[in-house]
């Protein structure tokens, strides 16, 4: 969000973690425990990448009795079975975000994208407001005006809760600091930006 804090908003429904109360959610709909405390089985696909986070969601969702088969795939096949085939129960995946909200977050939502190719709309999620606010999102130039919009998706993913955003991560970036300066800190800015604020300590300001 820092290089995109003109259309963030962290004013949404939050879904803290709560034992108890997803219990009782899971009591109220009528899928209670077993003799054995199992309410039912469901199955996690993921890389290597994502192994420690899938660990988790399988001990969190443990706490309220849905037992989570861990399925361990190379990172072709999991995006196969998750993009292509999509023949999953979860998928745990990520994206990588440019410095424009139309560019790396639309691809996650809008109808047009659910298609068979990696890295786009893999949840099925299909709603003609959602679609319509980013088309008009994209067609505003005031910054302040867009942001607004931003923000009336975001409360509105919010609340239908196509995908759940776990976290945000920064990945490592080696460069040879004795030479070049100009490098950030904040993941994929740098990685699209394509070092365009980043200089040559020895190189020469003059053209031939």
């Amino acid at each position: 969000t820092r290089f995109i804090s003109w259309a963030y908003t962290s004013k949404v429904q939050q879904y803290p973690h709560n034992v108890a109360r997803a219990n009782a959610l899971l009591d109220e709909t009528g899928v209670r425990r077993g003799s054995n405390g199992v309410r039912f089985r469901t199955s996690l696909i993921y890389d290597a990448g994502f192994a420690r986070q899938a660990e988790l969601i399988k001990a969190q969702l443990g706490e309220v009795g849905i037992v989570v088969d861990l399925r361990l795939m190379d990172m072709n096949s999991w995006v196969r079975r998750l993009y292509i085939d999509k023949d999953f129960d979860m998928g745990y995946t990520n994206f990588t975000h440019p410095a424009d909200p139309d560019v790396g977050w639309k691809r996650i939502y809008v109808c047009s994208n659910y298609v068979k190719a990696p890295f786009t709309n893999g949840s099925g999620y299909c709603n003609a407001e959602v679609d319509k606010l980013f088309d008009d999102a994209v067609a505003e130039l005031d910054q302040k005006k867009r942001g607004d919009i931003y923000k009336k998706l975001q409360r509105k993913l919010a609340s239908d809760v196509p995908v759940i955003p776990i976290g945000d991560g920064i990945g490592p970036w080696i460069y040879r600091n004795s030479e070049f300066r100009g490098f950030g800190n904040s993941g994929s800015k740098e990685q699209f930006a394509f070092g365009e604020k980043v200089w040559w300590t020895k190189g020469s300001s003059s053209r031939r």
